[in-house]
């Protein structure tokens, strides 16, 4: 993530964005903030957690197929266009 956040970052000119992670809590708590339902929240939180604790694991190995043929480079690019484009507050 901290290198996916430097790609973008550096493409929409800001070279020093940082990758935060919050807690699964906080998650949880902004997303209803958000106007999810509780029990989706939860149930999100649920997955999340299980694929990073590995209780859920994919059935096929990866290969390069699976990785797709635009970088994250290629993809921030793209963002920052729209990024620039998207009025801010």
């Amino acid at each position: 993530m901290q290198e996916a956040t430097s790609a973008l970052g550096k493409a929409i000119g800001k070279p020093d964005l940082k990758y935060v992670q919050f807690a699964y809590e906080k998650v949880e708590e902004a997303m209803v903030g958000a106007g999810m339902s509780p029990d989706a929240a939860r149930l999100l939180i649920e997955m999340d957690r299980s694929l990073n604790e590995g209780l859920i694991r994919p059935t096929q190995p990866m290969t390069p197929d699976h990785l797709g043929r635009t970088s994250i480079e290629q993809f921030a690019d793209e963002f920052a266009a729209a990024f620039r484009a998207t009025p801010r507050k």
